[in-house]
């Protein structure tokens, strides 16, 4: 098995620019709407050891794309900035920049089939839309696919992790078990796979050295994180020398997966009056019955429902139909306003009579 390892700088500050609390909630939105927007490339769940040859495909497509473009929306910017201050143009300009300061660099291959190493900003670039004030993000695809294959997911504060570890080595490290930790409990790895994997090269060759600068150092760095806890389970050896070791992790950074895949419900809405859409029969069967007592082939009757139903849904947006979900219902607000567009009617009509007498 191949692996590409993370190697980051020890602090991503770029001039003015540097990663915080802010930053992190925008990284975290760009991960989710990477995956939402772009799902006919992505595998957002969580992925098994053997891929389907439907997500190897997905795979194969990704690496031949430069870039990716997702979408965040005026409403996602309120849901992420609580304070109004965060969210005008120029403070969005700068937790951008400072993304597109973010550089990170791993090992990969060029379409041409040649290795390289890729260094990358976490935002290539945005466009700001004039007319609705949503961002259109777009971001380099290599890069979001290998922070996805790491089992990333859209963790909570996976790039406050990633640079919260000072050390090269306990980068590595972190990120190595992170790509595991999801599927089992105790790690087994190679020396030569680790010292691969952490790139160490020709530095501390004996295991006792590897040990105790490399391994416990890396390990001491991220369990002092609250991150990850992790332990030497076992060490292995083939004659008198240390092949393998088993290195028991407990992740304590939960994985948020978008779920690409839930069931759709079932669209069972039909038409009730002319054009006014319900959810359901039964829905329908409920507003005859409520309105059994007037009569609904009369124009001005169906001209009173058609206003009401149009104010309902202007008032209640989520809908584009009346509907009674358990929890989500515009039901009750359709009555109230028919309601009163009756009542006016009928104060109109007694003045109308008043006038005539």
């Amino acid at each position: 098995m191949g692996y590409e390892v993370l190697a980051t700088p020890n602090s991503i500050a770029r001039g003015r620019y540097s990663i915080g609390e802010n930053e992190n909630k925008l990284f975290l939105k760009l991960m989710y709407s990477v995956q939402r927007d772009n799902n006919e490339y992505i595998i957002a769940e969580n992925k098994k050891e053997e891929l389907s040859e439907e997500d190897i495909l997905k795979w194969k497509e990704l690496c031949k794309i430069e870039t990716l473009t997702c979408k965040i929306t005026q409403d996602d910017f309120k849901e992420i900035f609580k304070r109004r201050n965060d969210r005008t143009e120029e403070s969005l300009k700068e937790v951008f920049t400072a993304l597109s300061n973010c550089i990170i660099s791993f090992d990969t291959v060029t379409r041409d089939e040649m290795r390289a190493k890729m260094i990358a900003p976490l935002v290539s670039h945005f466009y700001v839309e004039k007319e609705t004030g949503n961002y259109q993000v777009v971001v380099p695809a290599k890069l979001y696919k290998y922070l996805f294959d790491l089992g990333l997911g859209h963790t909570q504060n996976a790039l406050q992790i990633i640079y919260k570890l000072k050390g090269i080595y306990a980068q590595r490290f972190y990120i190595i078990l992170r790509s595991w930790s999801g599927t089992k409990r105790d790690i087994m790895f190679s020396v030569q796979e680790l010292r691969d994997m952490l790139q160490i090269g020709d530095k501390n060759k004996t295991f006792n050295s590897f040990e105790t600068n490399i391994l416990k150092r890396s390990i001491n760095e991220i369990n002092s994180t609250g991150i990850m806890k992790i332990e030497i389970k076992e060490k292995i050896k083939k004659g008198r020398t240390v092949d393998k070791i088993i290195f028991t992790v407990v992740d304590n950074e939960p994985r948020n997966y978008l779920k690409l895949n839930e069931k759709k419900v079932k669209d069972e809405s039909v038409l009730w009056l002319d054009y006014i859409k319900v959810q359901n029969v039964a829905l329908k069967e409920r507003l005859e019955l409520k309105y059994s007592d007037i009569d609904l082939s009369s124009p001005i009757v169906k001209s009173i429902l058609h206003r009401a139903y149009d104010k309902t849904l202007n008032k209640d947006n989520r809908f584009n139909m009346i509907q009674d979900i358990k929890g989500k219902s515009n039901f009750a607000l359709f009555n109230h306003i028919v309601s009163g567009e009756l009542l006016t009617h009928e104060l109109k009509m007694s003045q109308e009579i008043i006038i005539e007498q």
